[in-house]
């Protein structure tokens, strides 16, 4: 079963996501409640804190596969973001919650600055689809030598456990 994602910043953008994966995963509207969004101090990009009373709006990717999901969380790990099981409320569907992984940023932010994907994709959208090839050809052959390692580790097991 392919794992859910919710997404509230560039990873909304089909641009975005074209290039980091190579195609466009089905998307929904989405809200996550209890949380706020901010433009992570001095990057294009935002991070989502927890804040009582506050909702994101974003996208509930619902189709990714492993090897998919892996390179997602090589792009979104290392020291900003940690990821997170929420619940959210597809907008078609207010009643339904659906739980589904995402990026929280690790540090609390206090001067919170607004993030926009309306003026992301217009003002920064060129100049990061080029850092998000670069990370595609770098990080993307690690990660698919990685997921063929697993894969012959699962295989040499022979289902035993040994």
């Amino acid at each position: 079963m392919a794992e859910k994602l919710f997404v509230y910043g560039s990873l909304q953008s089909p641009a975005v996501l074209k290039v980091l994966l190579g195609r466009v995963p089905r998307r929904r509207r989405a809200i996550l409640n209890d949380y706020s969004r901010f433009r992570v101090p001095g990057r294009t990009y935002p991070g989502i804190n927890e804040e009582r009373g506050s909702c994101v709006d974003g996208s509930l990717l619902s189709d990714l596969t492993v090897s998919e999901t892996v390179l997602l969380d090589a792009f979104e790990g290392g020291e900003e973001y940690v990821k997170r099981k929420v619940e959210v409320f597809e907008e078609e569907y207010r009643d339904e919650r659906v739980v589904a992984d995402a990026y929280v940023f690790r540090n609390e932010v206090t001067a919170r600055e607004d993030w926009s994907l309306e003026e992301f994709e217009r003002f920064h959208l060129e100049p990061f689809l080029k850092m998000c090839e670069e990370f595609v050809k770098e990080e993307g052959q690690k990660t698919r030598d990685e997921l063929r390692w697993a894969k012959g580790q699962e295989n040499s097991t022979g289902g035993d456990g040994e």
